[in-house]
């Protein structure tokens, strides 16, 4: 009868830390998502802020806006509202490499951002 109690009382101390951690973790994404989140308003209005001074100053349309977001989606040859940056080889070893490496996996050679939007 001790020996049920006790296995009891153990599977309780690890649900409960196991719900514990879950829980943090759950708090921790969260606050995350919040941060992301507010990041993300802060760069739409920046980025509303951008058009109207360009749009003002140069003399350009909404519909030129919208054709060159089009053309820009269109980079890699799907129309989805993402921007998919391509792969590319290595100017080194000639072998295909993620821009997410800043060297190659194979050589080792230092890849260098040929647009500020590969470095994101």
């Amino acid at each position: 009868m001790t020996g049920t109690f006790w296995g009891q009382r153990e599977t309780t101390v690890v649900v409960k830390d196991t719900s514990s951690k879950t829980l943090n973790s759950v708090q921790s994404l969260a606050t995350e998502l919040q941060q992301q989140e507010k990041k993300i308003d802060k760069l739409i209005m920046i980025n509303q802020a951008l058009w109207l001074f360009i749009k003002e100053h140069l003399n350009l349309t909404e519909e030129e806006l919208f054709a060159k977001v089009e053309e820009i989606d269109l980079l890699d040859g799907k129309l989805d509202g993402k921007v998919k940056i391509q792969a590319k080889k290595c100017p080194k070893c000639d072998r295909v490499v993620s821009l997410k490496h800043d060297k190659c996996l194979y050589c080792g050679a230092e890849h260098l951002a040929e647009t500020i939007f590969e470095t994101i």
